[in-house]
């Protein structure tokens, strides 16, 4: 219960309000057609999304503006197959590029978006080499397989070093809104001890 009302508190400071700035977001929507919306939308406990404001694609492109409080989690809402799906990403001062294509949905052009993008590659870099190593012991799990062992290091290997990747960019960002996000998602990487010694590192504003 401890650690959950500590999560619950790094919650709310993802959501917590500070001094406004200006940004825009300077959009390219691939598969929008003239007079399509795009949506930008604010959640504030996680789940239920509310649309903040809109704009018109014209030759696949978009573009918003405004100010905010500084470093806070938004969404872009598009359509794709007749579906609404919304990506995240780290409303923060400067020109923000929204590349919303037909596979990856891409924001980035600050810092806080560039350090989401590069931790989203490197997961998902150690992802595939996890998946690669699980079907490398589905294939080998036979009677006379070799490699089963080969298989299981290497695959612990990767999980170890993704989980310390992981814990390193969490530690290293406590100070701001991207380290927050993650220690949130990734929280079960950390024991309750060590989870409430990085939430009293939180800065108070």
């Amino acid at each position: 219960m401890r650690r959950f009302l500590t999560l619950a508190f790094v919650s709310t400071i993802l959501l917590s309000c500070n001094n406004s700035e200006n940004y825009r977001i300077d959009g390219y929507a691939e598969d929008a057609n003239d007079g399509d919306t795009v949506t930008l939308a604010y959640s504030s406990d996680g789940k239920q999304i509310a649309i903040t404001d809109r704009a018109i694609v014209k030759n696949h492109r978009f573009r918003f503006e405004g100010k905010t409080e500084k470093g806070r989690i938004f969404y872009i809402g598009h359509k794709k197959n007749g579906q609404q799906l919304y990506t995240l990403f780290f409303l923060e001062k400067g020109n923000i590029s929204a590349n919303i294509g037909k596979e990856i949905c891409r924001i980035g052009g600050t810092p806080l978006n560039d350090l989401y993008n590069s931790a989203t590659d490197s997961i998902r870099h150690y992802t595939k080499e996890l998946d690669s190593t699980r079907y490398r012991i589905k294939c080998d799990n036979r009677p006379f397989g070799c490699n089963m062992e080969e298989h299981c290091v290497s695959g612990f290997n990767v999980q170890s070093r993704m989980t310390e990747y992981i814990r390193s960019a969490i530690n290293g960002n406590i100070d701001n809104v991207f380290g927050l996000y993650m220690l949130v998602v990734y929280n079960s990487l950390f024991d309750a001890d060590e989870f409430s010694r990085i939430a009293g590192n939180i800065p108070k504003e």
